[in-house]
Order: structure tokens, then sequence, then C-alpha cells
């Protein structure tokens, strides 16, 4: 058994996605730093997630060695596991603006978290039968089969991409101050280029075309990163000052 060095590879995970891993990170700890309250450990939320993900993603990622092909497998669903947990805590915590803390209450976000992690969870099923593929044959890199991608997509679209974005704009039409109206323009223009860049992620493990996966990785270098911060300007920096 021979550990492969993809310099390639080691450039994207270790310095592409290590960059966007710290941002997460710092981004989370600034805001709770600030402020413990609730709105913003909920907000603070989504950035830890995501860099919890990308963390797992250091882990396995350099793992191209035969037989623990299901270690790698395992190690790679939890990457996208909270990868795809995080845009939930963007869902409650504008349920929260709208209807504030006292009805959207402790017990109530710690339900919605819990059923949308355990529908994510239930893709487990589908690794069994080929759902996710990722070892020599694919070059090492994730391959989903059309049942899971499906399922993969819904899940997020109606869980978290929907509801996010409508009350997001709900939120824009309620404000008449026009410098919140600016700030949540950053708010939204931010959580749309983030679940751009997770469905074009997804598409790619799907499609399984390098030059399209190439592509996109430099698309979503500057998506993610870009989308991160817009979304921290946009609402992180207010919510971490009051």
């Amino acid at each position: 058994m021979i550990l492969q060095f993809d310099l390639t590879r080691f450039i994207q995970v270790y310095v592409i996605q290590g960059l966007v891993m710290a941002l997460c990170f710092f981004l989370a700890i600034r805001t709770i730093q600030r402020n413990k309250k609730r709105l913003n450990l909920i907000f603070s939320g989504f950035y830890f997630s995501v860099g919890i993900g990308l963390f797992l993603n250091f882990i396995y990622a350099p793992l191209q060695i035969e037989g623990l092909e299901s270690v790698v497998l395992i190690l790679n669903f939890l990457t996208n596991y909270f990868i795809a947990l995080g845009p939930i805590f963007f869902v409650i915590f504008e349920l929260i603006l709208i209807k504030s803390e006292k009805i959207i209450d402790r017990n109530k976000q710690i339900m919605l978290i819990s059923i949308y992690a355990l529908i994510l969870l239930f893709m487990l099923v589908f690794l069994p039968f080929g759902g996710v593929v990722i070892d020599s044959t694919t070059d090492w890199k994730p391959t989903y089969n059309f049942v899971f991608y499906l399922y993969l997509m819904i899940t997020l679209f109606i869980g978290t991409s929907l509801p996010s974005l409508y009350y997001a704009f709900s939120i824009y039409n309620s404000f008449g101050d026009p410098s919140l109206k600016k700030r949540w323009r950053f708010f939204i223009i931010g959580i749309m280029v983030l679940f751009i860049f997770m469905y074009g992620t997804f598409t790619a493990n799907y499609l399984n075309n390098q030059t399209f996966r190439t592509i996109w990785s430099l698309i979503g270098l500057v998506g993610v990163i870009s989308g991160t911060i817009l979304v921290y300007f946009g609402v992180g920096r207010q919510i971490e000052q009051k």
C-alpha cells in the first residue's frame, strides 16, 4: 500500500480550501467573541459547520490507499454532511429575526436543526448501493449516482435554499431604512453565492468530469470566499455589536 501524493490536489485541499476553512473559523469565533447571545451562536453555526466539513476533508483527501476505501467514503460523507448542514443555521437565524427568539425558542431551534440533520443523515442508506464511490477507479475523487445526487439536491433546495431566500427577501422588504436594506442585500447575495457554490460542487461530483471539476474549483474559490465575506459584512458585523 502506497500513499499517493497529488500536488494539484494538495494545493486545492490544503491551500485553497484551507484558506476557506480558516476564514470560516475566524468569522465564527469573531462573531461569538463579541457577543455570546443565542442569535450570534446560531449565525456562527453556519461557519462552524462548514469549517468542520473542510477540516474532515483534510483528513481523508490524502488517504489514497487500497484497503481504506470505507474510511475514505465515510469521511467524505461527513465532509459533505457538515457542509450541507450549514445553511439550516441561516434559516433559523432569519426565523428568529422575523418572529423573535421568544417564539422560535431554544427547543424549536434544536428541533429544526435535528429534523434537517436527520434528513441529511438518511443519505447513508444510499452508500451501500453505490450512492457515492471514491476509490482508485475514480482517481480518489467522489462520484455520485443519480439517486444520491437527486436526494441531496432536493433536501438542500426544500430544506434550506427555498426557505432561506424566502425569509431573507421578506426581511428585506420589511426594512424602511436604506442602510439596513443595503447591508441586507449583501447578506442575500452572499447566501445565493454560497448556495450556487454548493450546488455546483455536488453537481461536479455527479458529472464526474475532470474539466468541469477544475473549472468549478477555480470559480468556487472566488465564490465561496466572496459569499462568506458578504454574509458576514451584511449581517455578522451588525449582530456582533448588538
